[in-house]
C-alpha cells in the first residue's frame, strides 16, 4: 500500500508538494495504484495505519524528505527498542 501525507514543518515551505499532488502523479505513471494508495495527511496517522494493515514479516518502506523522516523516527526507534528486548 501507499500512503501519501506531508510532514508538518513543510505546510509553508515552496518546495513541498501537496498530498493530492503526489498522489495524482504516483497514480498516473503506475497501473492499477489507484485502488492501493490513499492519502493521509499526518504521516504519524499513515504509519500508524499502515502498521496496522502490515502482516508479521512484512517490511515498511518510508520515503520522502528529512523532515518526514525526522518526524516518524522517534515512533520507529520506540518499536526497535520494543522488538529488540
Amino acid at each position: 500500500r501507499v500512503f501519501a501525507g506531508r510532514a508538518r514543518n513543510l505546510k509553508n515551505n515552496p518546495r513541498s508538494v501537496e498530498p493530492q499532488t503526489l498522489f495524482d502523479a504516483i497514480v498516473s505513471s503506475c497501473n492499477n495504484l489507484a485502488t492501493r494508495t490513499q492519502i493521509i495527511v499526518s504521516p504519524l496517522e499513515a504509519l500508524q495505519q499502515v502498521r496496522q494493515q502490515a502482516a508479521p514479516d512484512d517490511l515498511i518502506v518510508v520515503t520522502g524528505s528529512f523532515y518526514l523522516i525526522a518526524e516518524l523516527r522517534p515512533l520507529v526507534l520506540v518499536d526497535l527498542k520494543k522488538n529488540s528486548s
